[in-house]
């Protein structure tokens, strides 16, 4: 079975968009959502995040691989141990080493653009709060760092989704 695939990277970086494009080309693999208590944006699906109250949140805090606030919303990562199902996630790069150490064989993708191109993708999403340059640039720099492959998602979603697949078993 192939290590685990986390994919870490800035907001606006097009970390769900690359998960929900390998699920649909790996039937088999199984994208391991983050448990969150942001508010879900409109038009946003599940498939990368599960939404829950606060109180909700407290019940899965013990479970939890490991915990996080970001802009005021705590998130969570759920056990990644699915058997012999490989799995897939999306995840702030600030948590990865927790993971890392329970999961030293994970294939570790950094997604990225330009902050200019963050930028813009958030305004577009209206979500303008996670438009501060110097947060972007810092988690851009840091994923690079903890990285095994970084992606430009600039390049068209096939191209990212191909470039992983080359490297990921």
């Amino acid at each position: 079975m192939p290590p685990a695939l986390v994919l870490i990277g800035p907001s606006g970086a097009g970390k769900s968009t690359l998960l929900r494009a390998l699920t649909e080309q790996l039937p088999e693999l199984r994208a391991v959502r983050t448990i969150t208590t942001r508010p879900r944006r409109s038009g946003e699906t599940s498939d990368t995040h599960q939404f829950v109250t606060p109180a909700e949140f407290a019940l899965h805090r013990a479970e939890a691989l490991g915990v996080h606030q970001h802009y005021g919303y705590d998130y969570a990562l759920p056990q990644l141990d699915h058997g012999d199902v490989p799995v897939a996630t999306c995840l702030r790069a600030v948590v990865l080493g927790r993971l890392r150490e329970l999961h030293p064989d994970l294939q570790v993708v950094a997604v990225e653009a330009p902050v200019p191109e963050l930028i813009d993708r958030l305004q577009r999403r209206g979500d303008l709060e996670r438009a501060e340059p110097e947060v972007l640039a810092a988690e851009i720099e840091l994923g690079r760092r903890l990285a095994d492959q970084v992606l430009d998602t600039r390049d068209p979603v096939e191209v990212c989704v191909r470039r992983i697949l080359e490297l990921w078993p």
